[in-house]
């Protein structure tokens, strides 16, 4: 599908048929989301400075969700732009944020197919490098598909986001990959890439996967959806010699990190649902990023990556040939 700042009443009718379902970047809001009243207004820059303070992302005026969970695009919620034009909502958006989004995007979708006279909007929020104040006086962050006020300790990270680098992982292929007694085993590990434009310092990262699963788990033990998880820490094997828990990674220099502990799954488990994987990287400022990965059982092929966390900003510049 096309970005969203590209999306006509066509790709709005795909959301509905295929009910897509919210996400962390992704929210859906019914026409009557769009009112007059100072409640409705505080609401737009609740749910609009939320993205910005979180990973950026697209909210869809004029399409209804589902009432239950979770819940995905339902149905077409028009909007009358003679009513709350484009212009309206941009005033809105620019006047009861403090300070103002850079570069929100509002895309107006004639629904001349289906409702004629009628538009949906299609508002593009990025991620921003500083923490934006809601018209009720508070900071809200996305979580768990919704706006939720944030945490004093949060406002001042999101502040710092300009001066912290920013980085991406994405898992690599088993490595060391043995059939033994019925059972499979596999060593782990992952890329993980800076993408600003600053020096991460001291950057490491941890695996965190259930703990039925770890040959020889340490004894660190957290909750993930009501399974018991175990962390494995990760090294940064510069040469057959040379090893590092923690090393300064530049900007466009992607490194592998690999989790010294194997893992293991019966070799009959093909059917099994997905497993779900949690890493973490950390720098000189502490948690920078987290991500979920889905690995296939028992080849722990990636299904999906989802990230869900992110204190730094990616400043790749575009490069024009020349």
């Amino acid at each position: 599908m096309k970005l969203p700042e590209d999306w006509g009443e066509q790709d709005l009718v795909e959301l509905i048929s295929l009910k897509q379902e919210e996400n962390l970047q992704l929210d859906f809001k019914r026409a009557e989301s769009l009112d007059s009243t100072d409640k409705k207004k505080t609401e737009i820059s609740k749910d609009v400075s939320a993205f910005a303070n979180s990973a950026g992302g697209t909210i869809v005026y004029g399409i209804s969700e589902s009432a239950q969970e979770p819940r995905y695009a339902e149905t077409l919620s028009p909007i009358n732009p003679a009513k709350y034009p484009k212009e309206w909502l941009e005033q809105i958006i620019n006047s009861r944020i403090q300070p103002r989004i850079q570069e929100v995007l509002i895309n107006p979708v004639d629904l001349g197919s289906s409702c004629p006279g009628q538009y949906a909007y299609v508002v593009c929020i990025p991620q921003s490098t500083t923490a934006h104040q809601a018209s009720d006086h508070r900071y809200y962050k996305r979580y768990n598909f919704e706006s939720v006020a944030m945490e004093d300790y949060e406002v001042r990270q999101t502040m710092e986001r300009a001066s912290r680098a920013a980085y991406q992982i994405r898992m690599a292929r088993p490595s060391r990959v043995s059939d033994r007694d019925g059972f499979r085993f596999a060593t782990l590990s992952c890329v993980v890439e800076n993408v600003s434009e600053l020096v991460g310092r001291d950057v490491s990262a941890v695996l965190f996967l259930p703990k039925h699963v770890i040959c020889g788990p340490d004894n660190y033990e957290v909750l993930v959806e009501d399974n018991v998880y175990s962390r494995i820490p990760g090294t940064w094997v510069l040469s057959t010699t040379s090893f590092k828990t923690a090393m300064d990674l530049h900007p466009v220099s992607p490194c592998q990190i690999f989790f010294q502990r194997e893992v293991k799954f019966s070799s009959s488990l093909s059917s099994t649902p997905p497993l779900k994987a949690v890493v973490k990287v950390f720098d000189q400022f502490g948690l920078t990023l987290t991500t979920v990965v889905l690995l296939s059982i028992p080849d722990l092929e990636v299904v999906s990556t989802k990230e869900i966390f992110s204190s730094g900003v990616a400043r790749r510049s575009k490069i024009s040939a020349f």
